[in-house]
């Protein structure tokens, strides 16, 4: 009879009652070994017509739309028309007018993106997830949008959105997305609305930081910010079917208090990029509370001193969804948290989806 493999320090750690205890084994370890699902969502800035053509013309048999919730005078709540495909679809060509007709994001991101409610005008700031950048511009420039009638705002509400990463140049970068599915009039060789910020980013080996964004601190109205965790990475290793790794030593991992003290500044920095009374989506792909709670409340605790010094003339506090938004988040989504939400794939609605955290901060006036 074989004898039982000691367990890995990672998932002994994750399976103590003060984290997901029985659960880890009996069911969320097995599922976050699975690969998550991907979403397609349409992009409004190409016809209609060339998104139907390329996935089967929206037949139930071959995709099914992805509902996100939403309050009921929400206007906001279509502007991201995201789909699960039940049979493969090819790759996106670019369509009639020279852009891709739509791009892959994973469910839960799309989720986030959803619930931070970016609206035409704002000025948006986004910091890991490049997928997350091209489905908030979903919500931007309606006028320039092939379905929509809707004129320019005026000037002083002209939106952009700013991408903080380094731009490799390659094909599959987040620069390359930009040309392949916004127009050309956002970009570098237009007015500038969307851009790559490449110099605004440092990136280490154990942080990454949001540095000089081109509209100044408070410059921004929402911020959406993915920090990379050594959770994540941890799951990643097990989706790929490998193990033993360093993380397999110890979990927290070495170094982790510098770890999560980067995760802190980057979320204040984040914060510090928004007006008085705009919204931070922090999120993350980890398991890890340290990495999700812990660092929303850290970095609620050192703000809150650091105005009561003086230091900062703003405060963060976590902000609701809503009482009904978080009544349908609750059955078919996520789960509660301390101060945020977290998307598993053992959630009892059975979308086998996740992991992804995700807390929405707004920053006040000290």
């Amino acid at each position: 009879m074989s004898q039982p493999q000691p367990q890995d320090a990672f998932s002994a750690y994750f399976a103590q009652p003060s984290h997901y205890g029985d659960r880890w084994h009996q069911t969320l370890y097995p599922a976050l070994k699975q690969p998550q699902n991907k979403a397609i969502f349409y992009n409004r800035y190409t016809p209609q017509e060339d998104f139907n053509r390329i996935t089967g013309g929206l037949s139930p048999d071959k995709i099914e739309r992805v509902h996100f919730p939403s309050a009921a005078n929400d206007i906001q709540a279509d502007n991201l028309s995201c789909y699960l495909r039940k049979d493969q679809i090819p790759p996106p060509e670019k369509g009639s007018n020279g852009l891709k007709p739509y791009d892959y994001i994973p469910t839960p991101l799309a989720l986030a993106v959803h619930l931070l409610q970016v609206q035409p005008g704002d000025k948006v700031l986004e910091h890991g997830g490049s997928s997350a950048s091209l489905a908030m511009a979903q919500s931007l420039w309606p006028h320039l949008q092939p379905s929509s009638a809707t004129p320019p705002l005026a000037g002083a509400k002209k939106a952009c959105l700013h991408a903080n990463w380094v731009d490799t140049g390659s094909s599959g970068s987040i620069a390359a997305g930009f040309r392949d599915h916004l127009p050309a009039s956002l970009g570098p060789t237009g007015n500038g609305e969307a851009m790559i910020l490449a110099p605004g980013v440092k990136l280490g080996a154990d942080e990454q930081s949001i540095e000089k964004p081109p509209l100044g601190g408070g410059g921004y109205d929402k911020c959406f910010v993915k920090a990379a965790t050594s959770g994540e990475a941890c799951i990643s290793e097990r989706r790929r079917g490998l193990q033993g790794g360093p993380d397999d030593a110890t979990w927290p991992p070495q170094g982790s208090e510098l770890i999560f003290k980067a995760q802190v500044e980057l979320l204040m920095a984040a914060l510090g990029t928004v007006r008085f009374g705009g919204r931070v989506m922090y999120v993350t792909s980890s398991v890890a509370r340290e990495e999700n709670d812990g660092v929303v409340g850290q970095a609620i605790e050192a703000v809150g001193e650091a105005a009561r010094q003086g230091a900062v003339n703003w405060t963060m506090e976590v902000e609701g969804f809503g009482e009904d938004v978080e009544k349908e988040l609750e059955a078919g989504w996520a789960e509660r948290t301390g101060k945020g939400w977290i998307v598993l794939p053992d959630h009892a609605a059975g979308r086998k989806e996740g992991p992804l955290y995700f807390c929405m901060l707004t920053k006040n006036r000290a």
